[in-house]
């Protein structure tokens, strides 16, 4: 988990905090050893390709509700790009 020393700062570089225990207990053997059957499924969805990116202003329609795609640029930790 990351949080800022500081948070009326928000420049300052974050770190990482401990898991909350209960973040612990549920990860604990998630995804370890072997997973039967994982190659195959695999192999069975290699054919599906990915979707084209979306743009600012995409319409898409999702179990019967359009939404429209906004982006904007923010400063987001280290700045807005130059450029």
């Amino acid at each position: 988990m990351l949080t800022s020393k500081d948070q009326t700062n928000p420049h300052q570089p974050l770190s990482y905090a401990a898991l909350p225990d209960r973040t612990v207990k549920a990860l604990t053997g998630f995804m370890q050893g072997e997973r039967p059957g994982l190659d195959a499924e695999v192999e069975r969805l290699r054919h599906v390709k990915p979707r084209d990116p979306d743009r600012d202003g995409d319409i898409e329609l999702l179990d019967g509700v359009t939404f429209t795609h906004r982006f904007v640029q923010t400063p987001g930790d280290k700045g807005f790009p130059s450029g």
